[in-house]
């Protein structure tokens, strides 16, 4: 606002114009997806994993990543 208004009374013209302007709102369509699930992990969000399950991940996380 300090380099468009040249004085407090063009400011606060300038913040009321703003402020009037239509605020826009995000609305999801489904659920939030968990850091598992944007990772593209199989199973992700689908309850609370088993034993086999948990050690499968570790094993995953330890693999070498396969370069082409």
């Amino acid at each position: 606002m300090d380099r468009d208004c040249e004085d407090e009374e063009d400011a606060l013209r300038e913040a009321q114009r703003l402020a009037g302007l239509p605020h826009r709102r995000i609305v999801r369509m489904g659920p939030r997806r968990t850091v598992l699930q944007r990772l593209g992990v199989p199973g992700a969000g689908m309850g609370p994993p088993g034993v086999r399950w948990i050690a499968e991940l570790e094993g995953w996380f330890r693999a070498p990543r396969a370069t082409l």
